[in-house]
């Protein structure tokens, strides 16, 4: 079974593409277990003060969660041996922002890290239009972010394509790269 992790930053259509590629391929997808995570966090957050959509305490336990979730899915698809699944964002999605929003990470998030196993990423450009949600707060900084996955990606040795396009085109243009990339028919 051949993980691919659909990264990149905040807004630029992951959840939408992962679906779009799970239903494309018949497979199962994980879902990005940090929306859920400071969704609820920030229902109980908005009860007490002003809205603050993460802390550093909150790096630990959405790893966790999100390390749960992967897992999850890795086991279910194994059971009826699915060829691939798709991730919307992974555990080094977690460590990435944990970076750049608070200048450290967890030593143990670093390690985990390095030992997470992937076969395919898919980055994603943002060049569709960003959409408040009251989670993302960065419209001005995805270019920036962008980056930053590309550098963890190169840095790291992942093997991965740039996806770029909108709507139906990135679609396409995602469909074309797993086909070319030969992870659906492993």
């Amino acid at each position: 079974m051949k993980k691919i992790v659909l990264m990149g930053p905040e807004c630029v259509g992951k959840t939408n593409l992962t679906l779009q590629l799970a239903a494309h391929f018949h497979t199962l997808y994980c879902i990005e277990y940090t929306r859920a995570y400071l969704t609820i966090r920030n229902q109980e957050m908005h009860r007490k003060v002003t809205k603050i959509v993460s802390e550093y305490t909150d790096v630990e336990p959405m790893a966790i969660g999100q390390l749960a979730m992967e897992d999850s899915i890795i086991e279910q698809s194994q059971f009826i041996e699915y060829p691939m699944v798709f991730f919307d964002t992974n555990v080094e999605s977690n460590l990435i922002y944990s970076q750049y929003y608070f200048q450290q990470t967890p030593t143990w998030l670093n390690e985990i890290a390095a030992k997470r196993s992937y076969d395919f990423y898919l980055l994603l450009y943002p060049d569709i239009a960003w959409v408040a949600d009251g989670l993302r707060d960065r419209p001005n900084a995805r270019m920036e972010m962008y980056e930053l996955f590309k550098n963890y990606l190169q840095t790291h040795k992942r093997n991965f394509m740039e996806i770029k396009g909108t709507d139906k085109h990135r679609l396409k243009n995602a469909i074309e790269a797993i086909e070319i990339s030969g992870y659906w028919r492993d």
